[in-house]
């Protein structure tokens, strides 16, 4: 237990320096041991904050902030350079699944293309191979994966901060609950699985006046939007890989284009 106090203590004074927020963290021998025995009021805690300096306060001194040990062994695996095999993306179920969300969802994927000027097979395509259309949303806390990248990943430290920077102010912002939200194991959540970063992106899809990235409509508007932001142009391969790779980097813009034609060949649909 003393061993992962220090632990814990070493990784909060870390983020809090590359925060450069003047808070005094609390010693892992005192406040932080107590509230992990006693128990704690989460709902309560977070009810009275009002600044910005206080809730990151509070976000680093709870409990349920943890290293997320998975993620640190998928660190060593993946420090390798072991690269992403897209094959199950190719597979005939795989595109029957690609043509069925495109029937199913077809009016608001009709908005997007007439709205973004974006093809609904990219649209099913990143849906297809981010969460297979919302089947599957991650199975890390968001502010902890980010928390443990941070941490785990030496080359992708700096960006981990700063995303989990951006995760805690949007719970801020939003009324999230920071620990409740699911993600990948690099801290992308909802079905586009969005970085924290790109939340700016975000659109409400279904006329709520909410945007959750978590409704369909809104994840299919979200991406459409990202993508024409990034530059995307329709009937423009060049323009449509640069947008695809601001999505994701790596060989991820020629496996959707991959996917996206596959679809294309099977509805037999225009881009």
């Amino acid at each position: 237990m003393k061993r992962i106090a220090i632990q814990i203590a070493c990784a909060v004074f870390f983020f809090f320096l590359s925060f450069k927020l003047t808070i005094r963290t609390p010693a892992p021998s005192d406040k932080r041991v107590k509230i992990m025995n006693g128990g704690i009021d989460y709902a309560a805690k977070y009810a009275g904050i009002k600044t910005r300096r206080e809730y990151f306060a509070a976000v680093f001194s709870d409990p349920r902030l943890q290293i997320d040990s998975g993620i640190v062994k998928m660190a060593k695996s993946r420090n390798k350079g072991k690269g992403i095999n897209y094959q199950f993306l190719y597979t005939e179920s795989s595109i029957q699944a690609g043509k069925r969300f495109i029937e199913d969802r077809g009016e608001v994927l009709e908005k997007v293309r007439q709205k973004y000027g974006v093809s609904p097979n990219f649209i099913a395509a990143i849906l297809r191979l981010e969460t297979n259309f919302g089947s599957f949303i991650g199975n890390h806390l968001a502010v902890n994966a980010l928390y443990t990248v941070g941490l785990a990943y030496p080359k992708k430290s700096r960006d981990a901060r700063r995303q989990l920077n951006s995760f805690i102010d949007l719970s801020r912002k939003y009324g999230w609950d920071p620990f409740s939200i699911k993600s990948s194991w690099a801290g992308a959540f909802g079905i586009p699985q969005f970085m924290p970063g790109s939340f700016a992106y975000a659109v409400d899809g279904n006329g709520d006046g909410v945007i959750d990235l978590f409704n369909m409509d809104d994840a299919v508007m979200s991406a459409g939007n990202f993508l024409k932001i990034h530059g995307w142009r329709n009937n423009d391969p060049l323009a449509e890989k640069n947008a695809l790779r601001s999505y994701n980097r790596g060989s991820y813009a020629d496996a959707i284009i991959k996917y996206a034609a596959m679809l294309k060949k099977n509805n037999k649909q225009t881009r």
